[in-house]
């Protein structure tokens, strides 16, 4: 879009496309290409996005809008066409990954591969998910990205009782993600990682929202930084803040494979302001997005412990108990984030009512 569009009445542009060749020199692998139409007031816009080589269209989306603010519309249409390209893009090169023998995979590719085992949500795709960072760091043991998310990733195996240690797999994830933040560069996907490790391991959400400030700095339509910023500013107290920031995740990747997790951050942050009607609405809703996120009945039991439902809760609780036989009211404090909202005496209390052993 150009100043000169404000002084044509009726305009159709097709950007200039490069060839192969150009490409090639300017040693990309993807292209956005797009166009722009306009009447009177209102404005269409087209974008794609196609592999360099062959040509195939990845992404494609219109815009419709009006042309009230020229330099507004530009800033929504770039947040829009960045917040949608990037789940596109790292989707089509997750698929070239796995193109390359799993024995010749690169420390990327390894890295790459794990990312649709991480965000599954379940407890041996996660541990695949773990053994592919380990592969990428023994090829390079400093290649940042593999290390940040594996620390995401045993953040996430304790915080979803996962782990048969959690406190040690608590201290490995803030080890790991220390480590992180002396190799990502600007790698932002890998800052949120950071951010997200520290806010599910441990009460530092300063030295997280770091992380996650300068990631969102550097790209303001990063989906995975506005759901972290979220629980962050969640777990910090800042309900209206978070609730804004789950928004704008949810609308920059409407199909994320994390949109459960949004839904669970405006749970609990809800379940902190006491409105616990609307909490179990949003956590009910999660789960179904996440179906087998069988931890998640953690916040059933505590929301309908909170509004008085001892049948909701005993239920609940029979239904997490049945997910993990094996677990108890200490190893269940031991995994759940220090600031966990669910983190009160009568939650626990009624663990214990519920039939689940202390220890």
């Amino acid at each position: 879009l150009q100043a000169k569009a404000n002084k044509i009445r009726h305009f159709s542009h097709k950007f200039r496309a490069l060839g192969v060749v150009q490409t090639r020199l300017l040693s990309v692998d993807y292209v956005v290409e797009g166009s722009v139409q306009r009447v009177g007031e209102r404005v269409r816009i087209s974008v794609k996005l196609a592999e360099r080589d062959e040509g195939r269209t990845v992404w494609s989306e219109r815009f419709n809008d009006r042309l009230d603010d020229l330099f507004d519309l530009q800033d929504r249409i770039a947040a829009s066409v960045a917040g949608r390209i990037l789940p596109s893009l790292r989707s089509a090169e997750i698929a070239r990954a796995r193109t390359t023998p799993p024995q010749n995979r690169s420390a990327y590719e390894l890295f790459l591969t794990a990312l649709p085992q991480m965000w599954s949500h379940q407890e041996d795709s996660n541990a695949r998910a773990l053994q592919l960072f380990d592969r990428a760091l023994a090829i390079s043991d400093d290649y940042g990205p593999a290390l940040a998310f594996k620390a995401w990733a045993l953040a996430q195996q304790s915080s979803y009782i996962w782990s048969d240690d959690p406190r040690s797999a608590k201290s490995e994830a803030l080890k790991l993600a220390r480590r992180a933040a002396q190799f990502v560069g600007d790698h932002v996907p890998s800052m949120v990682a950071i951010g997200a490790a520290f806010d599910q391991a441990s009460s530092d959400h300063a030295f997280s929202r770091s992380f996650l400030d300068r990631a969102l700095a550097l790209d303001p339509s990063s989906a995975w930084g506005w759901m972290r910023t979220g629980w962050n500013q969640s777990y910090s107290g800042q309900g209206a803040k978070a609730l804004a920031s789950f928004d704008r995740a949810e609308a920059l990747s409407p199909l994320d494979p994390f949109l459960f997790n949004i839904e669970f951050g405006r749970g609990a942050t809800y379940m902190r302001e006491g409105r616990y009607e609307e909490a179990l609405e949003r956590i009910t809703h999660g789960m179904t997005l996440a179906p087998g996120v069988a931890w998640a009945y953690r916040f059933i039991a505590a929301l309908n412990t909170y509004l008085g439902r001892e049948n909701g809760a005993k239920e609940a609780y029979e239904k997490l108990l049945a997910a993990y036989p094996q677990i108890t009211v200490q190893k269940l404090r031991d995994s759940v984030p220090p600031s966990a909202v669910e983190n009160r005496p009568e939650f626990y209390d009624a663990m214990r009512q519920a039939g689940i052993p202390e220890a």
